[in-house]
Parts: structure tokens; sequence; C-alpha cells
């Protein structure tokens, strides 16, 4: 059975990895480095430009996905970035247009629906990682980027202080369909914390659409893995949709 539910869960994953593909890249560049001339992000502040939800769920995505992974809690700004403090900056070309201004000579902010910009401006007195998007859509799906992109380890997370990247879709609708049905050895037996991890695993990899199977459409009206009734696990489903957009 576990086995089964690995194998769902990286299918699902290589499937997403493929339809991120279909992004149309601009401009990457960035990979792995070492310590000594990576950008250091241990005490890091993620400062979201607005109170906007998708803002907020960004940063909160990072600061939990990086916890999970490295043990560091990246604090949140209060009052504004601290001038002195490596800072992530979450926004939009609206929530935070001060960024066009730091944003590389040669790349531009895409025009299109759900594009983004990620990039590290250096100059003193301490780096800002850019996560911006043309939209809020595009804000989660920077933020999604650049969890892609850091080097985590135990106690550490790093980043090449040259990666920067600009892309949008190329395709409008990018989903996945949820089978909470007792015929996929994963799914049913899923409490709701595992399929918001699941929503986010999507996100990372660019997907902005779910399609959730109505009860009664099955054979078999329950499972004895649910650990919700399938209307209370619609309404869950459906909630995380309107989080994450």
């Amino acid at each position: 059975m576990n086995n089964q539910r690995w194998a769902s869960r990286s299918c699902a994953r290589i499937a997403l990895a493929s339809a991120f593909s279909t992004m149309a890249a601009a401009t990457l560049l960035g990979g792995p480095v070492t310590a000594a001339d990576s950008l250091d992000l241990s005490t890091a502040e993620i400062c979201p430009a607005s109170s906007e939800a998708l803002e907020r769920n960004a940063a909160a995505m990072l600061r939990d996905e990086v916890a999970t992974r490295t043990r560091i809690h990246l604090p949140s700004c209060a009052g504004g970035p601290a001038s002195d403090r490596v800072t992530i900056r979450i926004g939009t070309a609206e929530t935070l247009p001060s960024a066009l201004e730091s944003l590389p000579s040669d790349l531009s902010l895409p025009p299109d629906p759900e594009g983004l910009a990620v990039w590290v401006d250096g100059q003193a007195p301490a780096p800002t990682v850019y996560l911006l998007g043309r939209d809020h859509r595009g804000a989660l799906f920077a933020t999604g980027r650049l969890l892609r992109a850091l080097e985590m380890g135990r106690d550490q997370v790093r980043l090449d202080p040259d990666f920067r990247v600009v892309t949008a879709p190329r395709y409008p609708l990018r989903g996945h369909q949820f089978g909470y049905r007792p015929k996929t050895n994963s799914y049913d037996g899923w409490p709701p914390e595992m399929w918001e991890q699941y929503v986010r695993e999507l996100v990372v990899f660019g997907a902005n659409a779910i399609e959730v199977i109505p009860p009664r459409s099955d054979d078999d009206d329950d499972s004895p893995h649910y650990p919700l009734p399938p209307l209370a696990a619609m309404t869950e489903l459906s909630r995380l949709a309107e989080e994450y957009g």
C-alpha cells in the first residue's frame, strides 16, 4: 500500500514537471553553488507586499516548506523590510512597483497573466530576493520557483546569488484531477493536511487548476480509508482551491 501511494504521488509530480516545462522561459540563470559563493538565507525575512490572500499564502508556503527541510523558521517582516537584513519580497507589479526599479536591465516582467520574475538584488546594505508576479497568481508561482532553486539542508538554506528567471505560462489551464474515491490506493486515505501539501506541490510546479470528482459519481459510495465523508472532503478541497488561487 505504501509503495502504491508513493508511486501515485511520484507519477503526479512527473506529470506536473512536464506541465511546468510548458512555461515559456525567457531567461534562466544560476545553478548549484558552494557555501562559499552562495547567498545565505538562514536569517532572511519574508516580506509579502500586501495583505492579499495569495501573497500571504505564498509567504506561508515558503516559510513552512523551508522549515520542514531545514529546521529554520524564517520570520515575517514586521513594519516593513529591515535595511540591514536579507529579505525575500513577494508581490506583484501593482503591490510592489518599486521592485521593477531593481529588475536587471536585461530582464523584463512578462506581460502575460501569471507571468513572473525571480532575481537577487545584491546591492548594499543587504541583498534582496524578489519574487514578482504580473498578478497574484504569478507571485505565488514565483514563490514556488524559488523553492525549486533553493539549496536546503539541515540548518541551512542557500541560493545562487546569480539566480534569476522570467517566465510565463504557455497554456492558460494547467490542472490535475482529484479523485476522492476508493480507486487510487492513496487519495481516499488522505486527511486535509495531506491534501494541502499536495496542492502546494502542484503550485510549485505551475499548476493552476484542480478538478474534484463529486460524490456518488463512483460505483462505491464509501471507503474504509476515508478520514472525512465525501461532502466534507469536497468542502475542504474547495477551500484549498480558493486559498491557492
